[in-house]
């Protein structure tokens, strides 16, 4: 993978980050949005869909996205930290308790001297947890309980399930010097939250068998992940399967059918597969190409309430603003 570059310098305009990875950490587990990619310089629209209704319809098809991307981007500015280390491995700064709308009660943990500006810069903590939920409705989020902040390592954002069934949200300060990059890292990670929620997932007895793929932990056999499993990598997953571990024969596993995914590291596993595509289905115009990397990304469209979803996430991104001090 690609190391995290974004810690010393402002990532320049046009580049966003979307490599991918799992980690289990400490026994939890972590699915990260890491980076780069070119990205199209794209100009800041004069003006955007005002509500819901008007994105539904000018913007069905994401005609606006892009510039509601560049927009979003603007208000929400960049955190800029001196130019002070290279931090080496990840280190978990700061935990936020969830209440709705709100970050409270920040848990300090244990880290470098170094990564005290950090940890300490509240500001830039908020300014990135307030996009978040300027953007995604809060009846849309269930069951979020920490918010957390960490520096340093591969990724640049990660999704944490939680054994009560909850979730946290966790993002890579270092990232946060590209407010581009805020948005698809945040939408990444709320896809993992909307495949792999318990509403997805099929209890178990002890000792009992998933009938599904186990991607984690059991889906349901009508979830968003078991259904783009059977339709885009159950006739790969073997040959898939035979890679893991090998990063060269991950990578020429990708080449062979790099039709099939819209980023390179959408091929590293079928959750971020799913993830990635969600995010395109998001924050990128509707395909109209019939390659399979198209085809994942208009799977979400057979899905009424993802529809509506994208609706709502795509005026939350035209609309945003930065709340007043």
């Amino acid at each position: 993978m690609r190391k995290n570059e974004n810690n010393l310098l402002p990532v320049l305009a046009g580049i966003f980050t979307s490599l991918l990875c799992l980690a289990i950490i400490g026994g939890s587990v972590y699915f990260g949005v890491q980076y780069f990619k070119n990205r199209p310089v794209v100009e800041i629209p004069e003006s955007v869909p005002e509500s819901v209704d008007q994105v539904k319809a000018e913007c069905a098809d994401g005609q606006c996205i892009e510039g509601c991307v560049a927009k979003a981007a603007r208000a929400v500015g960049d955190g800029i930290y001196p130019s002070a280390m290279e931090p080496g491995s990840e280190s978990l700064l700061v935990s936020y308790k969830v209440d709705g709308n709100a970050i409270s009660d920040p848990s300090y943990h244990s880290a470098p001297a170094k990564l005290f500006v950090y940890a300490h810069n509240n500001g830039v903590h908020h300014r990135i947890w307030d996009y978040f939920t300027g953007v995604v409705p809060l009846t849309d989020r269930p069951g979020l309980q920490e918010f957390d902040i960490y520096a340093g390592g591969e990724s640049g954002a990660q999704f944490s399930p939680t054994d009560d069934g909850g979730w946290i949200l966790r993002f890579n300060v270092l990232a946060s010097t590209d407010s581009n990059y805020l948005t698809d890292a945040l939408i990444h990670e709320y896809g993992h939250f909307i495949t792999l929620n318990p509403t997805q997932q099929v209890p178990l007895k002890t000792g009992e068998a998933c009938p599904q793929e186990a991607l984690y932990e059991c889906p349901a056999p009508d979830s968003y992940a078991n259904q783009f499993f059977e339709k885009f990598w159950r006739s790969i997953y073997h040959e898939w399967t035979g890679t893991r571990g090998d990063p060269n024969a991950g990578y020429q596993f990708y080449l062979r059918y790099s039709d099939q995914f819209v980023t390179e590291y959408a091929a590293s596993q079928p959750l971020e597969d799913i993830a990635e595509s969600w995010t395109y289905f998001i924050i990128r115009p509707k395909p109209t190409g019939d390659t399979v990397a198209d085809q994942k990304v208009l799977f979400f469209y057979q899905f009424p309430e993802l529809v509506d979803l994208r609706y709502q996430l795509i005026y939350g991104i035209c609309n945003y603003e930065p709340p007043t001090q």
